[in-house]
Formats: structure tokens, sequence, C-alpha cells
């Protein structure tokens, strides 16, 4: 959660019901969905940091990064080979830790562009 929104993944498939969803914690309203991903979102936070900037995961081996003002997907990175997205975790310096179903990838970001990326198994 950051501030008065926090941030939910679907379980779908085919791209029906495989959305993040913003929600309003103080009116318990849906503010939106992000669209875009072809199978369930397995996890999505805020960007250590950030108020705007969410990251999600997904068994469809992405990972977006999303801006929420804009409702749009900023960054997509498809992770081939790793299987499923099943956490992350978003560090202050800018990386962060992609567990999989087949190992885990630290990416290193720097203004939402990916500058390193490391696979470990």
């Amino acid at each position: 959660s950051s501030g008065n929104c926090i941030v939910t993944g679907s379980n779908g498939f085919n791209g029906s019901g495989c959305e993040v969803s913003l929600w309003d914690v103080r009116t318990k309203q849906l503010l939106g969905d992000l669209r875009g991903n072809e199978q369930g979102v397995n996890c999505v936070k805020f960007l250590s940091g950030s108020n705007d900037v969410v990251i999600s995961g997904s068994k469809d081996s992405l990972i977006k990064l999303w801006d929420i003002n804009k409702r749009d997907c900023i960054l997509e990175k498809r992770l081939p080979g790793m299987g499923s997205v099943t956490d992350l975790i978003s560090y202050p310096d800018g990386s962060v830790l992609c567990s999989t179903s087949n190992g885990c990838v630290l990416l290193t970001l720097d203004d939402k562009n990916i500058i390193t990326e490391t696979v470990c198994f």
C-alpha cells in the first residue's frame, strides 16, 4: 500500500481477469484496473520510495512497471525460461529481486529503465 491506495493482483487467463487493481482504502472503492497480462498476476507492490509506480509479476513471466496516475505500463520485461514470477522485492537502491518458479532475477532500475539484469538459479 502507499498513502491511501492499495494494489491487488487478479488470477485469470487469456487476458481475462489478469489485471492489477487499485483501491482507495478510505472509501473501499475500486479506482481502476491496469490491464495487459495474458495470465494471472501473482504479486504486485509499490516500487520502493514511490507513491505512483507499481511493479507486478505474473504467471506469463512478465514483470511490469505501472504509472498508476496515467494507468499505463511504463516498462515491461519478459523473463524467458524463468517460469511464473512468484514474488518481488523492491529495494531503495532501485533494484528489484524477482523470484520465479525456476530461479530468481535481480534487476537494477534507473529512472524506470533496466540497467542490469542478473540471473541466479
